[in-house]
């Protein structure tokens, strides 16, 4: 019995574990990629991002990529006629 729920911790752990690895492998790709910022404050974030494994993830994710998306979102929501003036 005490196998049994070792082998389910076990595969638990290692779901969780891979989830984390990919949200954190996507941070880095998004920081690399998307982020508007200047050469400098981007390093810094990938630095943050990268040495901080997922801790460092989730702070990207929620100082920088969440802000960011939503401002996108908003500007797209905005009448065309509205863009064409500006």
């Amino acid at each position: 019995m005490f196998y049994l729920f070792s082998m389910m911790f076990s595969a638990l752990w290692y779901f969780i574990l891979t989830v984390l690895n990919l949200f954190w492998i996507w941070m880095i790709v998004d920081c690399f990629k998307q982020d508007p910022a200047r050469e400098n404050v981007k390093l810094l974030w990938l630095l943050a991002v990268i040495l901080g494994w997922w801790p460092g993830a989730l702070l990207y994710y929620y100082v920088r990529r969440k802000p960011r998306v939503t401002r996108e979102q908003m500007q797209l929501a905005e009448p065309v006629e509205y863009r064409q003036i500006r």
